[in-house]
């Protein structure tokens, strides 16, 4: 009977170190799965940075536009059309032909 007790509490013995083997290695897993995750997790928030500082950029390049264009829009608005401009400079000549007409016929 001792030597069957002996038996078990050696084939406990053997079951608790291959499970304390077995924990052990499980939780290495774990921990090397712990510091890929940490890697990729660094790598995906630089990436995300890098991102950030791009669109910050396209952001201001955009608002430097929108200012050129608002200010072209401005300026048009201030200026003759150039088919405006044609069309009093054909007025202009007609009435400065038509003045020379009458000086000359009143001198």
């Amino acid at each position: 009977m001792e030597n069957i007790n002996q038996e078990n509490t050696t084939k406990q013995k053997d079951t608790d170190e291959l499970l304390e083997r077995l924990a052990l290695a499980v939780h290495k897993g774990f921990e090397a799965i712990d510091e890929k995750f940490e890697k990729i997790e660094k790598k995906i928030n630089q990436g995300f940075k890098e991102v950030d500082q791009r669109f910050d950029k396209v952001d201001e390049r955009l608002d430097l536009i929108k200012n050129d264009v608002l200010d072209i829009k401005l300026r048009l608005d201030n200026c003759a059309y150039t088919f405006e401009v044609r069309e009093n400079t054909k007025r202009i000549e007609n009435l400065e032909v038509k003045v020379n007409g009458l000086v000359i016929k009143g001198a």
